[in-house]
């Protein structure tokens, strides 16, 4: 997997996610608090601490292990009926 933890991976920023991001503060500016995570651990620390209303992933081969166990994580910590993964 491409993350272990204590170290970085290969990509230094999650692109896709910062256009996304970009995109939707220049759509709609300041109606979202948008947080990009590059580590696993903050993003499961911060779903547990303040529940989304919004979690997306970069979609790459090698991390889709990785996004399966943190969307599971997602749903068991924050239920919602109109969850969806593609």
């Amino acid at each position: 997997s491409y993350y272990k933890k204590g170290k970085s991976s290969v990509i230094p920023f999650p692109l896709g996610i910062a256009y996304m991001a970009s995109y939707i503060e220049k759509m709609f500016p300041q109606q979202f608090q948008i947080q990009i995570f590059k580590d696993p651990n903050k993003f499961l620390h911060a779903i547990t601490t303040e529940a989304p209303d919004l979690a997306a992933f970069s979609n790459y081969v090698w991390n889709k292990n990785l996004q399966i166990g943190l969307w599971q994580a997602r749903i068991r910590t924050t239920p919602c009926p109109n969850r969806f993964m593609r």
